[in-house]
């Protein structure tokens, strides 16, 4: 598990972070983080004016450079405005910037929850357990996220979900009986009008012949029907195909993610 981490309050919230895996980090549109176990217990927020900028900010940094390489954490922030001085920050105290994640926001119409869809869909209960693993295998060996078996790494996936991994949502694609692709839809637990895909791939064989696009598409039309009103998406910045798919369903951008680790 890689934790994803802002910038926290107090020395004692790092200590429980560090001695205990159970922990995620999220970000939220109005505070500096939210921190929630992963059965979707919210553990604390930190505002951004409630923060004293030198004295904690400094003290955590250096606990968080010095606990990165076990822990495997990294630093989240954005290029909006009031990360500016985080960012500026953070660099002075020899982070970089390591990844880039481009995040989207599209407004879901009622009205295209009446759409047919162009392929036909099966959820994860509805087929074997080793007909989805080898289709997410084939999906995902070449996603620099994976590092080990397909099944860990599923594992993994379905433990960032936490309390909204519902597997009814967790489909596999099909064009003619045959698998094609995979789509992993996700409703915010905070609020059920929006939704997310929380992994999207096509099978290597079908790339390239714009099936991800359509994939995509029809991913929003299924969270339509599930009563979501706003999609969130996000793809690093260097995922052409992906940044392409985004621009094609007219998804827009809102800003863009900075992952920061320790310079090599």
């Amino acid at each position: 598990m890689r934790f994803v981490l802002l910038l926290l309050k107090t020395p004692q919230v790092i200590k429980e972070l560090i001695e205990n895996n159970s922990y995620q980090i999220f970000y939220k549109e109005d505070c500096i983080l939210t921190m929630r176990r992963i059965d979707g217990q919210v553990y604390g927020i930190s505002k951004y004016r409630e923060i004293p900028y030198e004295n904690s900010q400094k003290q955590i940094v250096e606990k968080i450079k010095k606990h990165i390489t076990d822990n495997k954490i990294v630093i989240l922030s954005s290029d909006r405005n009031p990360d500016s001085r985080i960012n500026l920050f953070l660099e002075n105290q020899g982070l970089e910037i390591a990844r880039r994640k481009a995040l989207f926001e599209k407004e879901l119409d009622a009205n295209d929850s009446d759409k047919l869809l162009t392929f036909q869909y099966r959820a994860e209960p509805d087929i074997s357990q080793d007909e989805f693993i080898d289709i997410f295998d084939r999906i995902t060996l070449s996603d620099k996220e994976r590092t080990g078996s397909a099944r860990m790494f599923l594992t993994e996936i379905r433990e960032m979900a936490g309390a909204s991994y519902k597997p009814q949502n967790w489909l596999i694609a099909y064009q003619h009986d045959l698998p094609i692709g995979m789509i992993l839809l996700q409703i915010m637990e905070e609020d059920t009008t929006e939704g997310l895909i929380f992994y999207i791939g096509v099978l290597p064989e079908y790339q390239g012949k714009g099936l991800g696009t359509v994939l995509h598409a029809e991913g929003q039309t299924m969270l339509t029907k599930l009563g979501c009103h706003l999609y969130i998406g996000s793809t690093d910045t260097d995922n052409t195909p992906m940044m392409a798919v985004f621009a094609k369903n007219k998804c827009e951008q809102k800003y863009t993610q900075y992952f920061y680790e320790p310079r090599s």
